[in-house]
């Protein structure tokens, strides 16, 4: 059954023997290139174990990407996600401020994850955008995420966990984005191979290559970054993270090096705003503060 269509995914909810009730409306949720993602609302709520809803989230994964369905990818980086959120919820302290989703049901042949809706939230990138955050709010994040990502670099993953979260996918592409910075940055600031620059670049990408594809030791998100953060603040603060195809063992310094350089361009690119530098001190701080090991290369 393909998936890709809104009254495909009513049809897939009404037969897949849940014990769903009847379904008020299928929207396609916005926001991702890579999945197609909806939110499921029902007529009444809908009692699970844990609690009831209204809503759900339906993750779709196919053999290509959404927004270009010209590039074929894997869909088993589906089966790494599936994996990620039942390992985060092992991992995570419940209560936390910081979580990732709950899964509802996982359906391998049809490619889908039913998961907790979270709600209709923005992400950190459009909170620190739009300048959303106030210092007090912006110093709790960061702490947040710097203690959520801490839980996951200090885990230490049995031999079934390190066979599960090898992930060759997740690996070859973290691995073509050195290179594809070396070639933006030539043609943006019109240098050539032979500029000290780029030479600079080129050493720091062969190296971050090299780290990538010898890691063994930790687990890391692989795609940690504030379009992946949904932040709640209706009665007290919750930061939820999502999105966790790219789980892998890895380089804990380039989950914290890619979620830093996010906030320091939305917050301080698209839009300066004084309160997202304490958000990037206190998550620097506060994980730093946790880690043992290669100081030079936390630095």
């Amino acid at each position: 059954m393909s998936l890709l269509t809104t009254e495909a995914v009513k049809e897939y909810i009404e037969n897949v023997h849940l014990g769903v009730p009847e379904v008020k409306e299928v929207i396609l949720v916005e926001g991702g290139n890579a999945n197609y993602t909806y939110r499921i609302r029902f007529a009444k709520s809908w009692d699970q174990a844990w609690g009831k809803h209204d809503s759900v989230i339906l993750k779709h994964t196919s053999d290509h990407l959404r927004l270009y369905p010209d590039w074929k990818i894997d869909s088993i980086r589906q089966e790494t996600e599936y994996e990620g959120l039942k390992l985060l919820a092992t991992i995570i302290p419940e209560g936390y401020i910081a979580q990732a989703p709950k899964v509802i049901h996982y359906d391998p042949s049809h490619r889908v994850i039913i998961m907790q809706d979270l709600g209709e939230l923005l992400t950190l990138k459009k909170r620190i955008i739009q300048n959303e955050n106030s210092k007090e709010q912006s110093v709790e994040i960061g702490r947040g995420l710097a203690n959520f990502i801490s839980f996951v670099h200090s885990f230490t993953p049995s031999p079934e966990v390190l066979k599960t979260f090898q992930h060759p996918l997740g690996r070859k592409l973290a691995t073509t984005g050195p290179s594809v910075i070396v070639e933006r940055s030539k043609k943006l600031l019109n240098l050539t191979d032979s500029d000290i620059q780029i030479q600079i670049l080129s050493t720091a990408a062969e190296q971050m290559t090299q780290d990538i594809l010898t890691a063994s030791k930790h687990l890391t998100l692989g795609d940690f970054w504030t379009g992946n953060i949904l932040i709640d603040i209706k009665s007290q603060l919750q930061i939820y993270a999502v999105d966790f195809e790219m789980m892998k063992i890895g380089v804990p310094e380039y989950d914290v090096a890619q979620m830093v350089a996010e906030m320091f361009l939305a917050g301080c690119y698209y839009h300066p705003s004084e309160n997202t530098q304490p958000m990037i001190d206190e998550f620097l701080s506060v994980w730093s503060s946790k880690q043992t090991g290669d100081e030079e290369q936390r630095k």
